[in-house]
């Protein structure tokens, strides 16, 4: 599958304030349709994408749905890179999302940390 060229599709298409909705829409199918590996690949630029539309009347519903699939769903698969996503706008509908973001990455900090400090022990 050639995601990256889908994404730019998609990402051009969304520049059309009359199909907005609709490519999110598709943006939402798009996702839940990738493969973790993909997913991984592409995830800090999906959501830099689609969060200009989080708040805009057509599109918000679609894009916190889909934004919601990508760090709560599947959050277990995805904490790892977590770290790449940009902070999160300070809004109502992602507020439980951005704590989730925080915590992952707060984890993964702390879980780095004790290797390198059994690592040193080692030495």
């Amino acid at each position: 599958m050639r995601v990256h060229q889908v994404i730019a599709t998609l990402k051009l298409a969304l520049q059309d304030a009359v199909l907005q909705s609709a490519v999110c829409k598709v943006w939402d199918t798009f996702v839940n349709k990738l493969d973790v590996q993909s997913l991984r690949a592409c995830l800090n630029q999906v959501i830099v994408i689609l969060l200009p539309f989080v708040q805009q009347p057509d599109c918000a519903a679609t894009v916190q749905h889909t934004l919601r699939y990508l760090i709560a769903t599947r959050r277990s698969d995805l904490r790892a890179v977590f770290r790449e996503i940009p902070m999160l706008p300070n809004i109502p509908a992602l507020q439980v999302l951005a704590v989730i973001l925080r915590h992952s990455v707060l984890f993964y900090s702390t879980l780095i940390a004790h290797v390198f400090e059994r690592v040193a022990m080692c030495d």
